[in-house]
């Protein structure tokens, strides 16, 4: 049996590649003789399997931070209005509606009760939506690019970028 010396940091990093039969006393692996070489390879490329876990970790968190901002709703000429992918569609429908039919208009139903709006405002919506929509991307696409360039390293920078 070969023993190694390891924080417990770098044993969560390690872990899912570890071989079986590997007993971690609290600051100690004992491993089987053969399998010695290529924990202390891991542990060796512990700085490179961290940055990597940090990165995969932002990268998932940027894409949620880009949902939660796409789908936190928007308010378009003092109206709040939902843009969760259910209200995009409806909006959506309006607007094919609205671009037909210049004479168009339907209740409409926002957190204030319903209102009636017309094509011109349904099409001012569906645009304003759809601008949402398209700067929440291009900054979650700005944002994994810092990710990639190692600018971005933590929740907080992603957080901070000018997101709509």
């Amino acid at each position: 049996m070969a023993t190694i010396e390891i924080t417990r940091d770098d044993l969560v990093v390690i872990a899912p590649q570890l071989p079986a039969g590997v007993v971690y006393d609290g600051s100690h692996l004992e491993i089987a003789d053969a399998d010695a070489e290529n924990v202390e390879a891991l542990i060796d490329d512990i700085a490179n399997l961290r940055s990597a876990a940090l990165k995969s970790s932002l990268l998932v968190y940027a894409a949620d931070k880009r949902w939660r901002v796409e789908t936190g709703g928007i308010v378009v000429g003092g109206m709040s209005v939902a843009t969760d992918d259910r209200s995009k569609l409806m909006i959506t429908g309006a607007r094919v509606k609205a671009d037909k039919d210049a004479a168009f208009t339907t209740n409409w139903k926002t957190p204030a009760g319903f209102v009636e709006i017309d094509a011109a405002t349904i099409i001012a919506i569906s645009n304003a939506v759809l601008d949402h929509v398209d700067a929440s991307f291009a900054i979650e696409g700005a944002v994994l690019a810092g990710i990639e360039a190692g600018t971005i390293t933590t929740q907080a920078q992603i957080d901070a970028a000018d997101w709509p």
